[in-house]
């Protein structure tokens, strides 16, 4: 090997590790601060999503309607790749809820959201039945469920997650995501006032809300999540 491919080989090698030092001092989306943003905006980060990647600028520097924004965006462009292939795990095991997943995604493109939320939600509590309460059909307390198997922890100085002896740490995140999702959308309201999206006001026909596209996406974000959990999958971001 000559010099002159020796210094392009070494220039090459240069221009990745500045790179790559480049971005793991712009990338915050690994963080704590990242997480509870997301969760507090009542989300799910999705499945596959690298933000850095995505919006190729740190988190810090994007408001809450364009990180929203985003996530729509990730999920039109990534329907097929990531989120069809994942719900099409269910195809042979749990036929009726992938019927009713693809009808979903049918009503979604064809901007049909109202129809979809009703049904989001009762595939939601399908699983939630299995993952909070141990397919426990009868027991509807999945908050309950979830916090016996997850916890939140603080040392004082670093953020963390306390799980039960038998269940996945990897998979502390996203079940303590659900916990809050559980808090800011299943929770008792009033239903001659309430106006926003709640489980209660659908599934009894007290709605007083116009469905909208980010709604649908926030709810199969989490229906995927636990999809991929069940299946243990990872997906990577489409090119």
């Amino acid at each position: 090997m000559n010099k002159l491919t020796i210094d392009k080989i070494n220039s090459i090698l240069d221009k990745i590790m500045e790179d790559l030092y480049v971005r793991s001092s712009l990338d915050d989306y690994y963080q704590f601060d990242f997480y509870f943003r997301v969760v507090k905006l009542g989300w799910i980060i999705p499945v596959g999503f690298d933000g850095y990647d995505f919006f190729n600028k740190p988190s810090v520097e994007i408001s809450d309607d364009e990180l929203i924004k985003g996530f729509v965006d990730f999920f039109d462009i990534n329907i097929d790749l990531t989120f069809l292939a994942l719900i099409s795990l269910e195809k042979d095991i749990n036929p009726s809820i992938y019927k009713l997943m693809c009808e979903c995604i049918d009503a979604y493109k064809s901007g049909l959201y109202q129809i979809c939320i009703p049904a989001l939600f009762s595939i939601t509590e399908s699983y939630l039945a299995d993952l909070s309460n141990d397919g426990n059909l009868s027991a509807t307390k999945y908050k309950y469920g979830l916090s016996s198997k997850v916890k939140l922890n603080h040392d004082g100085e670093f953020w963390g997650f306390d799980v039960s002896d038998d269940f996945p740490e990897k998979f502390a995140p996203v079940c303590h995501a659900i916990i809050a999702f559980l808090d800011k959308y299943f929770c008792t309201v009033d239903f001659e006032l309430f106006t926003g999206l709640n489980r209660h006001s659908f599934a009894h026909g007290r709605q007083n809300y116009n469905a909208t596209k980010e709604d649908v996406v926030m709810l199969m974000f989490v229906i995927t999540n636990i999809i991929s959990m069940y299946y243990d999958v990872e997906f990577s971001e489409k090119e």
